[in-house]
Order: structure tokens, then sequence, then C-alpha cells
């Protein structure tokens, strides 16, 4: 966006869900904004926010060890969804491998963390949902370890 080059954005996605896709055109969102300045502010306040968690997934994945990596990624994904009181249900319908691609470390280091913190009473794993099941003790790990 915002640039006179004819280039598609190099990224890629994946759904997961049955939905809708919709395609904004280039020219006509510019005009929007130059139209209504308020929009131009919320966008720039979501690419903002989006670009500080690219700058810490960057910084966790070149200097943490996979058991670091894997956790932060949890605790990431719980701040975004689903949290009630002292539990965190964190529905990931990812395979293993999907989510360690994410965390960028192998299949079989995520497994190793996930039994730690199995046996560390922090989470449950039911099919395809993370359950964190207490964010106090959680987040005095993300403290402890970092």
């Amino acid at each position: 966006m915002f640039t006179q080059k004819e280039e598609y954005y190099p990224a890629t996605a994946t759904m997961l869900e049955a939905g809708t896709l919709f395609f904004l055109d280039k020219l006509e969102l510019e005009k929007e904004i130059s139209h209504h300045p308020e929009l131009a502010i919320q966008m720039i306040s979501y690419m903002s926010a989006a670009l500080r968690d690219m700058t810490s997934q960057l910084r966790d994945t070149a200097l943490l060890d996979e058991y670091a990596k894997t956790v932060r990624t949890l605790e990431r994904v719980g701040r975004k969804f689903n949290h009630e009181g002292k539990r965190w249900g964190i529905e990931i319908p990812l395979t293993v491998q999907e989510f360690a691609t994410i965390v960028g470390t192998t299949r079989e280091s995520v497994i190793r963390v996930f039994s730690r913190l199995k046996k560390e009473e922090l989470i449950e794993i039911r099919s395809r949902k993370i359950i964190i099941l207490d964010t106090c003790k959680f987040c005095t790990l993300m403290q402890r370890d970092y």
C-alpha cells in the first residue's frame, strides 16, 4: 500500500475455517483514507501493534532457546484469546508441526516443552486445545525464566 509500484504483498495465508475472503482495491482504499483521516489513524494504530508483535516474535526467535520461545508463544496466544479468570482456554487449530513452525523450532522440541509444562501442571492438552491452568503461575514462569 501507499507505493507507486504494482507489486503484490509477499505473504500467504491459510484459512483454518470456512469463511469469506475480501479484497481491497488499493486505489479505492487510498481515496477513502484521504476523505476519512480517522480511518488512517485506525490503520496506523493497527499496523503499529502488528509491527510491535512481529518485532517481539523476531527477537524471541533470534535470542531465546526452544523452551523459552514455546512458552512465549503460548503466552502471546493466551493474551489474544479467551482468558477467563485463572484459566485460559487457548484453541490452537494447528498440528504440533505447524505450531513448531510458528515458534521457529522443531516438532520434537515443542513436544518436549509441552511435556515439561504438563509435568509442572501448568498446561493441559486435549485434542487440539491447550489450556493454561493458572495464569498467575504461568506469568510467574515467564518472569522467572526471562
